[in-house]
């Protein structure tokens, strides 16, 4: 029951929340804490504790694969200190707002510099939509090559056999990132959205908008609708105009994305209108088919494929007045399987469960609620990210950089062609440690089950009564806002 996604030992650098105590009163998303900021219960108890409700209620917080927002920029922080050559942050802010958001690059800066792509990311926008950074983080550990934790087990050999042949591909995402880099530089804001996302981590599941209620995917100055929530007027909010200023400081910048969930898919423009534009690359269609393998989801024009229009969007404006060819959406997870693909592989939870209350209904539809589900939609859209950036570098550079072998130390034209590193250099496991930890894996599953039953019964009855009580106003406060 136990997620393996960030186990502790894989990196000692990894900033341990177990460590942390929330220093101020109430009760958070990782445990009640008492007015003096200790624990009111072991960390031993209080993880028995939130496997027992976690199992009865589908909570995603009950386990230890997501990430507070301040560990995210401590990660940070710790990373351009240890990667002085694959990593830069700033903190960006704007006139007239204290609001500093960070925002890293990542590139080989051993390499030539020259005519090198910008490719631009942007995380946490919505704040209850915690998976988005989530992935934004992983992305960076992809980078660094500290990644080890996703790395591991077969989500990562999978993602990649559904971009290369088998025979002659990547034998890992480290490695397609390290050639990546010689050529990209992608910047990343990896929370646009910090105090509400800290919000939610203490219990506003609900929360969309910024500190002033504002939807910051509203907010930009290209068919812009004056809603109450779209901000009093285009870039009102100090969150866009950040975005803005480091979109402009770009020089090569050929690739957008916005990462949010709620739903599966892909979006390229017009977010306001249903009639696709022109001017769209004429690889769009290419890219688009190489994504949908991996997430196994609808792509397409924003407001045709989704069926709802969307006015004042990022993506919008960064195509039409910042003139980026790949202007796009990611949408990276939704509970009910919205715009998943007959065919597609992902296993869906469906609706919340009736259960589940209101806030917390509002978090399970935006987010994975285990472990494994958790590093299903992290490994797969890094996966779309990287081939994103692969794509635009491949269009946009010169051929002479990209023909050369990849041995030689230069980017491959092709991975199958060029791309001497086969399975032999894949890490093969020892069978009788993998039978060896099954089996422990298994004893002590089977212990927490036979323990973990009665209780679960009894917390589920409990629920159930309230639920009862509660349903219309708990279906009132989730509402039905699931755009992007």
């Amino acid at each position: 029951l136990l997620p393996s996604v960030a186990p502790d030992h894989v990196d000692p650098r990894r900033v341990d929340r177990r460590s942390k105590r929330d220093t101020k009163g109430g009760e958070s998303i990782f445990g009640r804490r008492s007015g003096n900021g200790k624990g009111e219960v072991s960390m031993a108890c209080w993880t028995w504790f939130a496997l027992v409700v976690g199992f009865a209620v589908g909570d995603p917080f009950a386990w230890e694969s997501y990430h507070r927002t301040e560990e995210i920029v401590s990660y940070l922080e710790l990373a351009s200190v240890q990667h002085p050559n694959r990593l830069k942050l700033e903190k960006i802010k704007v006139e007239g707002d204290p609001l500093v958001l960070p925002v890293v690059t990542v590139t080989d800066y051993e390499a030539s510099q020259t005519d090198k792509v910008d490719v631009m990311m942007v995380f946490g926008e919505h704040a209850r939509e915690l998976i988005s950074a989530e992935v934004g983080l992983w992305l960076v550990r992809t980078l660094l090559r500290e990644s080890d934790a996703i790395e591991e087990g077969n989500e990562v050999s999978d993602a990649l056999d559904r971009f290369f042949p088998r025979e002659n591909r990547p034998d890992s995402f480290g490695t397609w990132a390290d050639a990546l880099l010689k050529h990209v530089k992608i910047t990343i804001v990896p929370v646009e959205n910090p105090s509400m996302r800290q919000a939610v981590e203490k219990g506003e599941y609900c929360l969309r908008g910024n500190a002033r209620g504002m939807d910051l995917n509203r907010n930009w100055p290209f068919h812009w609708d004056n809603t109450t929530t779209s901000g009093p007027a285009p870039l009102s909010e100090a969150e866009s105009r950040i975005i803005l200023k480091v979109a402009k400081g770009l020089p090569n910048l050929q690739a957008y994305v916005a990462v949010h969930s709620g739903e599966y898919a892909v979006y390229y423009p017009w977010d306001h209108t249903m009639v696709e534009p022109t001017g769209i690359p004429a690889r769009m269609g290419e890219l688009m088919s190489s994504l949908s393998k991996q997430c196994g989801c609808n792509t397409g024009p924003g407001g045709k494929t989704a069926t709802y229009l969307a006015f004042g969007t990022a993506m919008d404006y960064f195509f039409e007045e910042l003139k980026v060819p790949y202007s796009l959406t990611f949408e990276v997870y939704g509970r009910s399987g919205d715009g998943l693909q007959a065919q597609s592989s992902w296993p869906v939870s469906g609706k919340a469960d009736a259960l589940v209350s209101g806030k917390e209904r509002c978090l399970l539809e935006f987010n994975p609620e285990n472990g494994q589900m958790y590093k299903e939609v992290v490994v797969r859209w890094v996966a779309n990210l990287l081939k994103v950036a692969d794509h635009v570098a491949r269009e946009a550079t010169s051929s002479m950089h990209m023909q050369k072998p990849f041995l030689s130390g230069e980017y491959p034209s092709t991975w199958g062609s060029v791309f001497g590193l086969g399975s032999e250099k894949r890490t093969q496991k020892d069978p009788d440690t993998t039978a060896a930890n099954s089996q422990g894996d298994l004893s002590g599953a089977a212990l927490v089950f036979i323990f973990s039953v009665p209780v679960v019964g009894i917390i589920a009855l409990g629920l159930y009564v309230g639920h009862k009580k509660n349903k219309n106003s708990d279906m009132q406060e989730l509402g039905k806002d699931t755009q992007v």
